[in-house]
């Protein structure tokens, strides 16, 4: 569940990613040919201290990320 009030955002370009969920950023080497996100390697990350709430969320955010999702888009929706 997301931290209330914030937002996450997920930015895919040239073979990279990017995803700030209200604190800091992650980003690093990743593909996402087949419907599967994979990160190559470990995320790296800004390292702005936040509340605990949103530190949790940028933590889960760099596990899910690198658990290699499922990626689908429908238009301008991402699941």
């Amino acid at each position: 569940m997301a931290v209330e009030g914030s937002t996450i955002t997920l930015t895919f370009e040239d073979n990279q990613v990017s995803a700030q969920a209200g604190c800091n950023t992650l980003f690093g080497p990743a593909d996402w040919e087949g419907g599967t996100l994979e990160i190559d390697g470990t995320l790296a990350s800004t390292m702005m201290a936040c509340d605990d709430a949103l530190m949790a969320q940028d933590q889960w955010l760099s596990e899910f990320l690198s658990s290699s999702p499922a990626l689908s888009l429908d238009g301008d929706t991402l699941t």
